[in-house]
């Protein structure tokens, strides 16, 4: 894939004159990675009076096959610039593109001061070259540029390209009214000392006009801009997230999948599954991996909460692989569904997004790079605890680190108690927390939770044949007061999400302070003899 800009002149202009020292400006820029394509067409000059001019459209014509004998043009990266009637020639090109739904990557235009309305300056010089359908076409009264501008409109061009107008402070060839136009809810800059001739010939690397187009040429298309009410971006994220500021702490493991993480982020464009149980880190490693990353910005990062809102994040990641966004996005409680068809969609297309999903199953998923978190080793869960745990003598803050059983939250929580009430508590009591950690990405049923929380009065349970299967029928039918296949679908789907932990005939519910919690509220609520 190459990168173009191609140069459009204007009316009397020529396709190595009008333009100046810019393209070589813009070749010898190590800032700006594309190559300078100037279009020449037959516009004979105001004095020229006895010349006949070519339609707008068979110039648009000939523009277009110019561009495409010079560019790959369904996989180039194209920016378009046109001065004056180039640029009412440049969206003659567009629109003839959008209108045979010829595939581009044309996503960024420029215009330098483009009479879209016409100008003063050709309702005066048509009587004087009255052959010159250039100067007919570009009168304040043109019913063809009317039309043009209505069919650009109906086109829905405006909310598919990023289009920067540059505008002459003092320009009596152009008003500014006229450059605007139908583009005033995108990019205007004005530059003074210069005019309609002058704008697009700087004088130097340092000349505002050329400043403002470098910018513009450099300036990405981010995720930023498709915020809507299913997303918030870093700073909100972070803000009402859970406290991330604990020593952040590795195992080999966690030291793999931050590095797995952040190689991602690398790439041009990536997509990956984050998965693991709740509490153990997930939100903390994105984090991490957002900080150490060179080619994330801040800025540029999307948070999406999957739940309720599948229809919405779907449609707007389309629309960020088509309009070629570049940033990270990342859905949270994204099931493995959803995933694979978003993964189909940023994987189908030459794109710049970085996309990261976070779900709690393990179940494998399509095309992408499967991040699965393990619980920490105790040392690692130690360095967390240390900082916190001042004062407590090592026997306790190793008694901790294994009651934690490698979940981080677990740790930190258990140690927030501590800092609070002075003494070590087995139980987690923020409901929120139990919630999340239970529920992951959908909601159960009171009788899900009422199994569950009758295996968690139990260290180790049994659930298949023999002695085990008579353990899962007594949990499920004498103490939850279910039957056996609500049990069943308890262990399916608390398995997948990694709070039962099973080996062979027998399973538990982890993390232990979870499964306190839960066993110490079944004994408040339970009668049971």
């Amino acid at each position: 894939m190459a990168k173009k800009i191609i140069l459009v002149h204007g009316l009397g202009g020529t396709a190595d004159g009008t333009w100046g020292e810019f393209p070589n400006f813009l070749e010898a820029d190590k800032d700006i990675n594309f190559d300078i394509v100037s279009c020449g067409y037959e516009s004979p000059a105001l004095w020229k009076f006895w010349k006949r001019a070519p339609s707008i459209l068979n110039i648009a014509n000939g523009v277009l096959t110019d561009i495409r004998v010079r560019c790959d043009i369904e996989n180039d990266e194209i920016i378009l610039a046109g001065h004056s009637l180039g640029g009412i020639i440049v969206k003659k090109v567009l629109l003839l593109l959008e209108n045979k739904q010829t595939p581009h990557k044309i996503f960024k235009v420029c215009f330098f001061d483009v009479p879209h309305d016409g100008s003063g300056y050709a309702n005066a010089g048509k009587h004087v070259s009255f052959r010159n359908r250039h100067l007919k076409s570009l009168t304040r009264d043109s019913s063809e540029l009317d039309d043009l501008n209505e069919q650009w409109v109906h086109s829905g061009l405006n909310n598919k390209l990023d289009i920067m107008s540059i505008i002459s402070a003092n320009d009596d060839i152009v008003s500014s009214s006229s450059s605007k136009s139908i583009f005033r809810e995108h990019a205007i800059e004005t530059i003074n000392d210069v005019d309609h001739r002058t704008i697009v010939k700087p004088e130097s690397v340092n000349s505002s006009s050329y400043l403002v187009f470098k910018g513009f040429v450099l300036k990405k298309n981010t995720v930023a801009k498709y915020k809507n009410l299913a997303s918030r971006d870093l700073e909100d994220w972070r803000r009402i997230e859970r406290n991330h500021s604990y020593h952040y702490a590795r195992d080999e493991n966690r030291t793999k999948d931050l590095e797995s993480l952040i190689s991602a982020f690398g790439l041009g464009s990536s997509v990956v599954r984050l998965t693991g149980a709740s509490g153990l880190g997930k939100t903390r490693l994105l984090l991490e991996a957002i900080d150490a990353s060179e080619s994330i910005d801040d800025s540029c990062t999307l948070i999406f909460n999957a739940p309720g809102y599948d229809t919405r994040i779907k449609e707007t990641i389309r629309s960020m692989v088509e309009d070629r966004a570049d940033g990270l996005v990342v859905i949270e409680n994204c099931s493995v569904d959803l995933h694979n068809h978003l993964a189909k969609e940023v994987n189908a297309a030459d794109c710049l997004l970085k996309l990261v999903t976070v779900g709690y199953s393990n179940e494998q998923v399509d095309d992408s790079i499967h991040i699965i978190l393990s619980p920490l080793k105790d040392e690692a869960i130690k360095q967390i605890l240390s900082p916190i745990l001042v004062g407590l003598n090592s026997s306790d803050v190793d008694r901790v680190a294994r009651f934690a059983q490698g979940y981080p939250l677990m740790a930190t929580l258990i140690a927030e108690q501590y800092q609070e009430q002075g003494r070590l508590l087995g139980s987690i009591e923020r409901s929120s927390v139990v919630k999340k950690l239970i529920e992951g990405d959908s909601v159960i049923t009171d009788a899900e939770k009422e199994v569950l929380s009758a295996c968690s009065l139990f260290d180790v349970f049994g659930t298949a044949e023999g002695s085990a299967g008579e353990e899962a029928k007594f949990i499920a039918e004498d103490v939850a007061g279910y039957d056996l296949r609500v049990f069943d679908r308890v262990l399916t789907i608390f398995t997948r999400r990694q709070i039962v932990n099973r080996a062979g005939r027998y399973a538990r519910v982890v993390p232990k302070p979870l499964a306190l919690t839960l066993a110490s509220e079944w004994w408040e609520k339970t009668s049971y003899d």
